[in-house]
């Protein structure tokens, strides 16, 4: 039977008429994980969120030692790397855990996050990195982090410089009411995952933080995840 978030992607993804999103999350599940990663990333989200991130990423211990958390500030609604860092150490060994650079440390959101990450793993020399967003937030991650990728060099149709994986956390009440979105909106989980299928259809479109489009056409991505394959 499938889980929630299928049903609530499946859900929403059709009423929008967005059934190439849909394949591209149908996509990403059918590769699943690898046997290992290099690193694995904790998507940055509001506290309310940040149970499902610690969980899921502490259940994949087995897939790398090192675990990713952004250097940013307590501000915009994520709890911050100092906050974060001290809350995770009682998950996994502080000693696996190291800070990802952000140029603003007071300018956290979907695409800074991943601008942050992606060169930056490539400069360590991180070939191979694990996502893990708050469930509702599974699907814009990665395909935000995609396309941060595509435009760092990867080669489409051919072996990626960084191969992106995704493993959504931990599930957490569905109908509950939390903040999300640089903790500026507020709604159940539930109600997100519509809501994050807008954003991306939005910023597909628009403009962001200087770069057109700042997700790539959904064609793209699918030809990205299929070189993860």
């Amino acid at each position: 039977m499938p889980d929630t978030l299928t049903l609530e992607i499946e859900k929403q993804a059709k009423a929008r008429g967005l059934y190439d999103m849909l394949e591209v999350y149908y996509r990403i599940r059918a590769v699943g994980l690898p046997g290992r990663v290099d690193a694995i990333f904790l998507v940055p989200n509001t506290q309310d969120n940040e149970w499902s991130i610690f969980t899921g990423a502490k259940s994949l211990e087995w897939l790398s030692q090192m675990f990713l958390i952004l250097d940013g500030a307590e501000a915009n609604g994520y709890p911050g790397f100092e906050n974060w860092y001290r809350r995770f150490s009682d998950y996994v060994n502080s000693e696996r855990i190291r800070m990802v650079p952000i140029a603003d440390r007071h300018k956290v959101n979907t695409l800074s996050k991943f601008k942050a990450l992606v060169p930056w793993a490539m400069e360590q020399g991180i070939t191979s990195v694990c996502l893990v967003p708050a469930p509702f937030h599974y699907l814009r991650s990665f395909m935000t982090a995609a396309s941060v990728a595509i435009r760092e060099g990867v080669a489409i149709g051919g072996v990626p410089e960084l191969r992106i994986y995704t493993h959504a956390g931990a599930e957490q009440p569905w109908d509950e009411v939390v903040y999300h979105s640089q903790g500026t909106k507020r709604n159940t989980r539930r109600g997100f995952v519509g809501g994050e299928l807008d954003e991306i259809v939005k910023y597909q479109r628009d403009e962001k933080d200087g770069l057109p489009n700042s997700i790539e056409p959904t064609a793209r991505i699918l030809e990205y995840v299929g070189t993860l394959a």
